[in-house]
């Protein structure tokens, strides 16, 4: 072969090195920035999870179905005074009252 030819060649893979060396370079970009995209996702999972726990049974994990504030008159000390309720209700059967369990989760109830 002539070194015209071998030196044509020779420009022509350099040219596809740079080429391919940009490609990787950007691919490198976009997969850092996939990754960060990704870091942020799963944080904000762990956000969600941990709110999640609030409306969940704490035993079964069954969904709340009923949280509710009530309130009722009481005489107190001479005069009438507004009391608060919580009331709490799983679908598992698990009632909270006043932040006290007044009826357990079936899965408590079964293992005892």
């Amino acid at each position: 072969m002539s070194i015209k030819i071998h030196d044509d060649e020779f420009k022509k893979l350099s040219k596809d090195q740079q080429a391919n060396q940009e490609a990787i370079k950007t691919k490198q970009a976009e997969l850092a920035d996939t990754r960060n995209e990704l870091e942020v996702l799963e944080t904000q999972m762990e956000e969600v999870q941990e709110i999640l726990k609030e409306f969940l049974c704490p035993y079964c994990k069954a969904p709340m179905t009923i949280h509710d504030y009530g309130s009722e008159l009481v005489w107190h000390e001479g005069k009438d005074c507004e009391v608060e309720h919580e009331t709490i209700i799983y679908d598992c059967g698990l009632e909270i009252y006043d932040g006290k369990e007044t009826r357990l989760c079936r899965k408590m109830r079964d293992e005892q």
